[in-house]
């Protein structure tokens, strides 16, 4: 039975979060695609229904799934040689055809990689520096040169993460992607009208934030002249956090950090 959700969260993204994004000119002007990567088997609908979308509007797509645990075997397999190589012709020349770069969290088991050995993760991380850093890198105006989303979709393992059904899970994600709205881009583009006058109304002047709670937190910092982002799903779906960086070196107090369910990817 087809999720209608997961087809209406394919229409957004294409249209909302990648909607500067035309699929059609960056194939003809230069055979560049959308890259989908869905971590784990259940993000097949959506890529399908994305890629159709991309598809009808003269684009193309390319799709890359990993399955749960294949990360773990990979680090219990691989030599160290093969762990700490550089990428190579291949992923720079896969980096230099993306048009945009859509990642799925969709892992039926979010334990299925927590063995790792973290020294392993970690040199392979290093490794990969000199592309990631292609992947995220930034025009002069701070945009991203490669736009990219991360998105979830809903999975037994991410219900039972938060100690509910999967109906339960399915519902409150779909809400909080506004997909339960009868026009959710309009939705979204009303968040960010909210977002915006709240910056304009409050936030811009603000000096100093705090954040305090019963559980120990006891934290403050100064935000003085620095930018507020509003999020309104571009990067993220779903999204909605006003962002902002404080001044690393006014950060005083202490925070209490609460054990919560480890997932190796997280969320968005």
């Amino acid at each position: 039975m087809v999720d209608k959700y997961i087809k209406k969260l394919a229409d957004v993204l294409v249209e909302h979060s990648f909607g500067d994004v035309d699929f059609k000119q960056a194939w003809e002007d230069g055979g560049k695609r959308m890259y989908i990567t869905s971590v784990g088997l259940a993000g097949e609908e959506l890529a399908r229904y994305v890629s159709e979308k991309i598809w009808d509007k003269g684009g193309d797509v390319a799709i890359n799934f990993v399955p749960d645990g294949q990360d773990r075997e990979y680090f219990k397999r691989a030599s160290d040689s093969v762990i700490g190589a550089e990428p190579g012709k291949y992923e720079h020349a896969k980096v230099d055809n993306m048009a945009a770069r859509l990642i799925i969290l969709a892992e039926e088991n979010t334990k299925a990689n927590s063995s790792i050995d973290p020294a392993k993760q970690a040199k392979s991380a290093e490794a990969r520096t000199p592309i990631m850093e292609k992947m995220h890198a930034l025009d002069e105006y701070g945009k991203n040169l490669i736009p990219w989303c991360v998105t979830i979709v809903p999975t037994q393992g991410y219900a039972q993460d938060m100690g509910v059904s999967l109906e339960e899970y399915s519902d409150k994600l779909y809400s909080a992607m506004l997909l339960d709205e009868e026009d959710p881009i309009a939705a979204w583009k009303g968040v960010r009208e909210k977002q915006e006058k709240m910056v304009e109304d409050v936030l811009e002047g603000a000096k100093k934030i705090g954040i305090y709670s019963e559980d120990g937190t006891s934290l403050e910092m100064s935000v003085e002249d620095h930018k507020w982002i509003p999020c309104d799903g571009k990067l993220n779906f779903p999204d909605g956090e006003l962002f902002n960086a404080p001044r690393w070196q006014t950060v005083n107090g202490t925070v209490k950090f609460l054990k919560l369910p480890q997932s190796n990817h997280g969320g968005p």
